[in-house]
């Protein structure tokens, strides 16, 4: 499967806030033979990652 990933994908993976939500985004990652991430998002979400370090961090924690 093709897929192009957004923002909400990729933080939902990352941050595993709603685990039933994270779950199917994985799945969809997981599942992908191509995926394509655009610019924007790809930047949005590192964005994120550098203005909420604290947050996203607990949550690798939490998860392992």
């Amino acid at each position: 499967m093709k897929t192009t990933a957004g923002t909400t994908v990729l933080v939902r993976v990352l941050v595993q806030d709603d685990l039933e939500q994270a779950r199917a985004a994985s799945a969809l990652l997981e599942q992908a033979e191509l995926m394509a991430i655009p610019l924007p998002v790809l930047w949005l979400t590192v964005l994120r990652a550098w203005a909420y370090p604290c947050s996203w961090s607990a949550n690798f924690d939490a998860t392992g």
